[in-house]
């Protein structure tokens, strides 16, 4: 199994992932991306090769930081395969949690808009400031897989990591 966190947190370091994927398949091996920080609105692991892609719920999905949950999407017959793990865990989401998802989930592509231009925005004003030696942000020209960020993704999310000049 290779797995993959695309961007990663908090360096926001991108990975190709049609070129994992390909040499993957090549390979008989899986793959898994945790999408947790792009999310499925500004990229999509599946549609470039990726066999399971993991997601946290309880950040961008759900919205509002008021449940724990995750998804994992995959084929039928992986999931038939990860659904044994869950029935012996016994992990389930409850009927509130559930519902709370589910509220999130009706304005995901409004909030997602607003967290991707907000995110451009903080990133831009931070790279412009005087007292901030590097900002990492897929969507600034600067990263330096600012290509590859565009070539996968629709957004780069709200996640910005930077560095403050001397200490």
């Amino acid at each position: 199994l290779i797995t993959l966190e695309t961007p990663s947190n908090p360096m926001l370091a991108i990975t190709d992932i049609e070129a994992i994927t390909k040499v993957a398949k090549e390979k008989g091996i899986l793959t898994l991306a945790d999408n947790t920080l792009a999310t499925p609105f500004n990229q999509q692991p599946h549609a470039l090769g990726v066999d399971i892609v993991v997601q946290s719920a309880t950040k961008y999905l759900g919205g509002h930081h008021d449940l724990t949950a995750g998804v994992v999407c995959t084929s039928k017959e992986l999931a038939a395969k990860i659904w044994k793990t869950h029935i012996t865990l016994g992990s389930v989401l409850s009927p509130m949690d559930s519902f709370l998802l589910l509220r999130g989930l009706r304005t995901f592509p409004m909030r997602m808009n607003r967290v991707n231009q907000n995110g451009q925005a903080l990133a831009e004003m931070l790279a412009a400031h005087p007292k901030v030696e590097k900002v990492l942000y897929p969507g600034l020209p600067s990263h330096p897989q600012h290509e590859l960020a565009k070539r996968q993704m629709k957004g780069f999310g709200g996640i910005v990591s930077f560095m403050v000049k001397g200490d």
